[in-house]
């Protein structure tokens, strides 16, 4: 063997420019486009509710000379919110910092790592409260072959017409609570149907000849909505220590449309909001992250909190269809 060898001359050091880390993208997160937040300064409270039926009833009729008008009026409820907290922390050690290599930022990684956190629980939450059937007024399923009442035909399946069963369902909603759908969120398995539907790529090669790429712009224009969410996100089901099993978080095959206000204001309608309690006029949107020392232990922690209630307000300004794709 000739000497000196390789492994004489080199020694194996980590790279200092270049790791490794399953950062998922912001876009990939839909709660603060779904159900936008309200900052509340409390932490719980109610809040009024105008009756949509009573609101928006016929009641004018005609009047004889020296009668009065007919008297009338609407009623208001009120609603609650909760906004429950939810933390993690991550403790460094204070020599595995000094120790780190240049390419570990320990203390960077934690803010990283802990922001992640919180839009995976941010998602979590509106999976658990809107993303799924029972919850709105109108609920439909998806089936293979001829669709019966309160059913599509998946659009996975050959011959299917997505824009017109969202057109039914944008006419149930209007109807409903007098305002047009112009939000719309898929699972992570109906993007994919939806770009290979044949329908849809033949409405869209007239706006894109070439097919180039059909992007959520695409497909919010061909829906006719302001925006379309592909609900991609994805987190670990397994416990810390074992296996991964990567799940998406927001059902894969599910779709919703509704109508989603981003203003904030009296006498709104949208179909969920995000309440965030701004502890004391600190943080925003419900979060708030902090750093501190333990000298006790010889740590810094990172601590990262979320105060939020993801409530349906509306639930006639919306509609979930189940399994709408195989």
């Amino acid at each position: 063997m000739p000497s000196p060898t390789r492994s004489d001359l080199h020694q194996n050091v980590p790279l200092q420019n270049f790791t490794v880390a399953a950062m998922q993208e912001d876009a990939d997160f839909i709660l603060w486009q779904a159900a936008p937040p309200l900052e509340v300064d409390d932490q719980k409270d109610d809040y009024y509710t105008y009756d949509t039926g009573a609101w928006n009833r016929r009641e004018m009729k005609p009047r004889g000379v020296s009668e009065e008008s007919v008297g009338s009026g609407w009623t208001v409820s009120t609603d609650n919110y909760n906004c429950k907290l939810r933390s993690v922390h991550k403790d460094n050690d204070w020599d595995d910092i000094a120790a780190a290599d240049a390419g570990i930022e320990l203390d960077q990684d934690a803010a990283e790592w802990g922001a992640n956190q919180i839009r995976i629980e941010g998602d979590a939450l509106f999976a658990a409260a809107c993303f799924k059937a029972g919850v709105w007024s109108t609920n439909y399923t998806g089936v293979i072959g001829a669709p019966g009442a309160l059913e599509f035909t998946r659009w996975s399946e050959s011959s299917t017409d997505p824009q017109e069963d969202v057109e039914v369902l944008k006419g149930i909603i209007k109807g409903l609570c007098g305002k047009e759908p112009n939000t719309m969120v898929v699972g992570d398995h109906v993007h994919p149907a939806l770009v290979t539907n044949a329908a849809v790529r033949d409405a869209i090669k007239y706006t894109d000849p070439t097919m180039s790429k059909i992007v959520g712009s695409k497909l919010a224009a061909y829906f006719g909505v302001d925006k379309y969410i592909r609900a991609s996100a994805v987190y670990n089901t397994a416990a810390e220590g074992q296996t991964k099993v990567m799940s998406q978080i927001c059902d894969a095959h599910g779709m919703w449309l509704g109508y989603v206000n981003p203003t904030v204001g009296r006498k709104v309608m949208t179909a969920a909001r995000t309440f965030a309690w701004k502890r004391g006029g600190r943080g925003s949107q419900g979060v708030y992250t902090w750093s501190f020392d333990l000298p006790k232990i010889k740590s810094t922690r990172h601590e990262f909190e979320l105060y939020v209630d993801v409530k349906i307000v509306a639930a006639d300004a919306g509609a979930y269809v189940a399994s709408i794709v195989t």
